[in-house]
């Protein structure tokens, strides 16, 4: 059962959990994908990843490209959080490796105290950093045909 997941009004601080999505070899996928099957494999990713985080009580932002930020807040429980955005993030990945089995993603998800506002590109969270970061480190380290979730060990730790 999902963390009692609650959007905070403006102004309002709360935990957040957040993940930076990113398909792999998208350059490559681009170059080499015919128009019709490249759209349909952005709208598949972009529904699957959408619909996953939307059922789980998140909130997706814009897509830039072929990658997204998804947000999951809560003043509650933060352990509870992080046990239900990392859940999340690997249903994601679990999801796609089946929809789209010659494709990979890779996912950096970070945490931190965030203050919300109305406008989800005002939310100003190291947690959002780091979890682009953690992506962007995940691009060095996709290994041949697996996919990739990156997690700081902090709150790996509080998985456990």
């Amino acid at each position: 059962m999902p963390p009692s997941l609650i959007f905070p009004t403006n102004g309002e601080y709360a935990q957040i959990f957040c993940f930076r999505i990113d398909m792999v070899g998208s350059e490559f996928v681009l170059a080499n994908t015919s128009p019709g099957n490249l759209n349909s494999l952005n709208t598949l990713y972009r529904k699957t990843v959408t619909d996953l985080v939307k059922a789980a009580n998140g909130l997706m932002t814009c897509w830039h490209g072929d990658g997204a930020v998804a947000f999951f807040a809560t003043k509650g429980d933060a352990d509870d959080l992080l046990r239900h955005g990392e859940k999340v993030a690997r249903e994601v990945i679990d999801s796609l490796t089946v929809k789209t089995p010659r494709h990979r993603f890779r996912i950096g998800a970070g945490t931190s105290p965030a203050r919300f506002w109305t406008n989800i590109q005002d939310i100003n969270s190291p947690g959002v950093v780091l979890a682009a970061r953690l992506e962007d480190e995940a691009r060095n380290n996709v290994i041949g045909a697996s996919s990739i979730l990156l997690i700081p060990e902090e709150i790996f730790s509080a998985l456990d």
